[in-house]
């Protein structure tokens, strides 16, 4: 993770006081680069400075680039034996020669002993923010793993427009309290993407199966174990006037203690089957037979879709249709996977004779 990544999971009031430190960074850099202009003007050499100074910046590039250039080319420890050998031949030659090559040729000159001193002082002046920046991810990194699991709320983000709706608590076998939750998005706003905020940074879900919450058109279901962290998100959304916001929600406990604790229950039907509450399709499994050993033999619902669903939809919602052909019979059985912070993922199976069991993956 790059510092620019480690700023961006902090709040905005933080970030304030680590640009004020890289603005003090550049403030000492500026200060050197300034004495030693002084210097040189009390002999009347200030111009001929300013063009070794000129000199320098193109040869850091060009000495990094002689470095670079021959590591990436090779790979494994030949590769470590290029980096080292251009340490200490090919850059040194390019930084140093290049300053030993212009100061004498100046008019009014600059001697070469002072050409040294200007290489080695600029050397400084580049090791000094490279050190700066080095110490300050340390740091930021400490910062932002201090933040946890919880954000502090940016005042750029804009009030969630979606509704929330179907706040409810499930009964699963054996497994504690279910919690689902529906984000309800308003008739002119888009669901763009949503972000997920975990050891403190920002993670975008897209492209990643996630274990609490599924897409079903604009509106965002949620479902996770009670006894695991509740999730925190940042949806992207575009209002009606095509502009783009951000919204930052986290379940409260709150929203759930009005709700009476429901048995989590699969109804089998000839067709399909419906599940209590929406939940994320990768999670489902359904088994329409058993194998030699007698278990279900299950299969992922990862790619089937059903006919009203859109391209990035991913809810298994109630009214599930898997009609039987003469091939395969009814479903018999639906298993759903939970998992729990540092705890292993539970396997619950419901069957068709609504008994279930639970097995540790």
């Amino acid at each position: 993770m790059d510092v620019f990544e480690l700023l961006n999971a902090l709040p905005a009031s933080e970030r304030t006081r680590w640009y004020g430190l890289a603005a003090a960074v550049l403030v000492v850099m500026v200060l050197g680069l300034w004495l030693e202009g002084r210097w040189f003007a009390r002999s009347g050499r200030a111009g001929s400075w300013g063009v070794v100074r000129m000199v320098s910046l193109f040869a850091a590039p060009l000495a990094a680039l002689a470095v670079w250039g021959p590591v990436k080319a090779v790979s494994g420890p030949i590769g470590l034996l290029v980096l080292y050998v251009a340490l200490i031949t090919v850059a040194p030659l390019i930084w140093f020669g290049a300053h030993l090559a212009v100061g004498p040729r100046m008019q009014p000159a600059i001697t070469r002993g002072e050409s040294l001193v200007l290489a080695l002082s600029g050397l400084a002046l580049l090791a000094w923010p490279a050190m700066a920046l080095m110490v300050s991810r340390d740091a930021l990194m400490a910062e932002v793993r201090g933040l946890g699991d919880t954000p502090v709320v940016d005042t750029a983000t804009a009030p969630l427009p979606h509704k929330l709706e179907a706040a409810q608590r499930w009964q699963l076998p054996s497994q504690g309290e279910l919690w689902t939750l529906t984000l309800r998005a308003p008739p002119d706003v888009r669901l763009e993407r949503v972000q997920r905020f975990k050891a403190g940074q920002w993670h975008d879900s897209a492209d990643i199966s996630q274990p609490d919450f599924c897409f079903h058109g604009q509106d965002l279901h949620l479902a996770w174990l009670s006894r695991a962290p509740a999730p925190v998100f940042r949806l992207h959304w575009t209002d009606p006037a095509g502009r783009a916001q951000a919204s930052v929600f986290k379940p409260e406990t709150a929203v759930f203690q009005g709700s009476a604790v429901q048995t989590f229950h699969v109804t089998f039907r000839e067709d399909g089957v419906d599940l209590p509450a929406p939940m994320a399709r990768h999670l489902a499994h359904i088994a329409r037979g058993r194998m030699a050993d007698g278990a279900w033999q299950h299969v992922a619902l990862n790619n089937i879709h059903q006919p009203r669903d859109h391209a990035r939809d991913n809810c298994l919602m109630p009214g599930l249709s898997q009609p039987p052909t003469p091939a395969q019979p009814a479903i018999q059985a639906v298993g759903l996977m939970f998992g729990a912070a540092g705890q292993l993922p539970v396997f619950v199976e419901f069957e068709r004779a609504a008994s279930a069991t639970q097995t540790l993956k």
